[in-house]
């Protein structure tokens, strides 16, 4: 398994980290994120739940510090472009 700091060394830009917690399991998908902006990570967080029918929250992270909580309510259906 790869340790967040090595995540870090890895990967460009700002790392943030996204945890979809999911109906029925106690163990939430983790997933790093490379992004430029705290929006673009909420974005992809959104998607995340998007693609586990089951998620009930995403909580996204900077390191240790928890940056938002994003709920299955707050999620919207497929994601739009201008």
């Amino acid at each position: 398994m790869t340790s967040r700091s090595a995540i870090r060394e890895l990967e460009p830009g700002m790392n943030f980290f996204c945890y979809v917690y999911s109906h029925g399991s106690d163990v939430p998908h983790m997933e790093a994120l490379a992004c430029q902006t705290l929006g673009e990570a909420q974005r992809l967080c959104r998607r995340l739940m998007r693609e586990h029918a089951a998620a009930t929250r995403a909580e996204l992270f900077d390191d240790d510090d928890q940056l938002a909580v994003i709920f299955r309510d707050e999620v919207g259906g497929e994601e739009t472009h201008p």
